[in-house]
């Protein structure tokens, strides 16, 4: 997963109220891996995908469709 994609799932988090601690708990993943999917450094289950697109109120396909955004190309001129 993206670093764009775990500050996405970060800013919902905040957006949510919410702490890893709960999310874990919420979604039965361990605080350790939460941790690495939101720092970018592993990759979420398609269970972890569903569990936390339904804690944070999300679509799966919009969780998906995070990590298929590409930054724009800028050319100098």
């Amino acid at each position: 997963m993206s670093r764009k994609v775990a500050t996405e799932l970060k800013i919902e988090l905040v957006r949510r109220g919410l702490v890893q601690a709960d999310v874990a708990r919420a979604t039965q993943i361990s605080e350790a891996k939460l941790s690495r999917i939101l720092n970018g450094r592993a990759l979420p289950t398609e269970y972890e995908i569903k569990a936390l697109a339904k804690v944070l109120r999300l679509h799966r396909d919009q969780l998906l469709s995070m990590s298929m955004v590409t930054p724009a190309l800028h050319t100098i001129g």
